[in-house]
């Protein structure tokens, strides 16, 4: 608990003193599951590096493997993004979001992944169901504003409560069920972009 306290607040820290700036992030399938600048500046250093080709219309199918030239070199960029991704996509508030619980073939796990040029957009497929963190995140934002919205028990506490909570010694309200414990903007206390 206190290592993971300590890299929530390395992070914290990293975006209050804006050290890394936003067109560097890498892999921010929350806002969509396009190509990002972030993506990009690293694709084209990666090509002048090396020497492959460095057309924008290459840099989706190096990213999903279609083009196999960065992730064979690169391997770790693949399990990068995989892993990335899965985390996005586990943080569901809700199981709708996620495929069925039933009894799946390890295979089925693989994350699938097509670029497609026309809509400058990728498709992954996992547990033969189509994913998208886009939808988990708006979810996500959706059910916490609705319980904030709703008064918990601690607005109808009692004299003492409300004493103790003035004094700084009740702890705030918390969620019945947060919409994940993985979730570090939870543990932040807010939004980390």
């Amino acid at each position: 608990a206190a290592l993971r306290t300590q890299i929530l607040d390395y992070f914290t820290q990293q975006q209050v003193t804006n050290m890394v700036q936003d067109d560097r992030l890498l892999f921010q399938f929350e806002q969509g599951l396009r190509l990002g600048s972030g993506e990009t500046a690293l694709f084209e250093q990666l090509c002048l590096h090396t020497g492959f080709p460095r057309s924008a219309n290459h840099f989706g199918c190096y990213l999903t493997g279609d083009d196999p030239n960065l992730v064979d070199n690169y391997p770790e960029l693949a399990y990068f993004r995989d892993i990335v991704f899965t985390f996005k996509a586990l943080m569901a508030p809700t199981s709708d979001a996620l495929p069925p619980v039933k009894a799946w073939d390890p295979v089925d796990g693989k994350l699938r992944w097509r670029y497609l040029p026309e809509t400058q957009c990728f498709s992954v497929t996992a547990f033969h169901h189509r994913l998208n963190p886009v939808l988990v995140h708006e979810k996500a934002e959706a059910l916490l504003a609705e319980q904030a919205a709703r008064p918990t028990r601690e607005d109808k506490a009692g004299f003492f409560r409300q004493v103790l909570r003035k004094l700084g010694w009740a702890g705030r309200a918390r969620l019945h069920a947060p919409p994940s414990g993985a979730d570090p903007s939870l543990l932040a206390g807010g939004p980390l972009e």
